[in-house]
């Protein structure tokens, strides 16, 4: 639910299956909870997406991270 306070260049790591992957943050936005294009995959980048219900608590917009992959 904290998400919303990474900031741009903040690195976010993801264990799976014994590999680590690095992220850095590139991106930080709000969408309106209907808004399901923030759920569309693509194919051409390799970004994490994480999403998060803002203000903390409510149900009234999506904070959006988005983070470039930057090593394996």
């Amino acid at each position: 639910s904290t998400i919303m306070t990474l900031y741009s260049g903040a690195l976010v790591f993801v264990d799976f299956d014994g590999i680590e992957y690095t992220y850095a943050v590139v991106d930080k936005y709000e969408v309106q909870p209907d808004d399901i294009n923030v759920l569309r995959q693509s194919f051409d980048r390799k970004i994490l997406r994480l999403i998060t219900c803002v203000p903390e608590g409510t149900y009234l917009r999506r904070g959006i991270i988005e983070a470039q992959l930057i090593d394996i």
